[in-house]
Formats: C-alpha cells, structure tokens, sequence
C-alpha cells in the first residue's frame, strides 16, 4: 500500500510530462511529432535526472544502460497511446502504477527488497523479465494502434457514409 501512495505522489512528474507538455506539443506538431518528442524529453528528463544524483554522491534510483532507455522509450510511447486511445491522462497513469506494482511484486521482487507474491522457475535466468516487460509494453502499443486505427476507420467510414447521403 505504501508503494502505491508513493508511485501516485511521484505521478505529478506524469502529469506535468505526459499531460501539459504532450499537449504543448500537440498545439505546435502533428499527433505523431507531438508523442514522439514528449517521449524523447521524458527520457532525457530520466537520464538527466540519474546522472545528476550520481554527480551529487546519491545512489542513482536505476542503472542507466541501453536496454534501460530503450525500456523508458517504448513505455512512454505506450503510455502515450493509452492516453490518445481514452482520452484521459488518468488512463496513462492507472497503467504507470499496475506496471509498476506487477514488476515491483510478481516479476522482480528481490530487486526492490519485497517478498514475492508468485515464484517461478527460469530455465533461462531473465527470460521472465523481459518476456513480461515485452508482453506488458509491446503488447499494450499494439493493442493501442489497434483502436486507434479502429476509431479512425470508423470515423473515415461515418465521413464517408455522411457525404453520400447528402446527394
């Protein structure tokens, strides 16, 4: 419970990031520019904020590595996606804080010092991980594209549908 009062606290940089720059951007660029450069800021924002702790002796909160900004890459277009597909911020930050509840407590707990919930046993050491974050994350943008793809269509078919009765 703790962990989930604190992920939401932390949901106010998802709100100022995701929220009010995406829709900054979205004034000046077109949908596609717009989530793609909010993405690339948010990373940098990530990287930006790692390194400054280890420039001030903190302990950085991640290991900033490729495979890590990949990572925050494809999660923050997905995140943008659940965003364009509902309509609402709020859908963004409701799967932020599952992501990080599942990874936190059912895929890699050790990590984060908690008990597990469920064990399982790899028989490649780490197969878990990444086939969980690619199901989570892949899975979510494609399922993304999909409605909105759906929504187009069903526009571009009612436009369609609308000038034909008008002759």
């Amino acid at each position: 419970m703790i962990n989930i009062l604190f992920a939401f606290f932390m949901k106010l940089e998802e709100i100022g990031l995701r929220g009010m720059l995406y829709d900054v951007l979205r004034y000046k660029f077109v949908t596609w520019l717009s989530v793609l450069l909010q993405t690339l800021l948010i990373v940098s924002v990530t990287i930006a904020v790692g390194q400054i702790q280890v420039l001030v002796g903190l302990a950085p909160g991640v290991s900033i590595n490729i495979f890590y900004i990949i990572l925050i890459f494809c999660f923050g277009i997905c995140l943008q996606l659940l965003r364009l597909c509902t309509g609402s911020l709020w859908t963004s930050i409701g799967f932020h804080l599952a992501y990080l509840e599942i990874m936190r407590c059912a895929i890699s707990p050790h990590q984060f010092g908690v008990p597990p919930i469920i064990t399982f046993h790899e028989s490649v050491s780490g197969i878990g991980v990444l086939i969980s974050i690619c199901m989570m994350i892949i899975g979510s943008i494609i399922v993304s594209f999909v409605i909105l793809g759906a929504k187009r269509y069903g526009k571009v078919h009612n436009l369609n549908q609308n000038a034909f009765k008008s002759y």
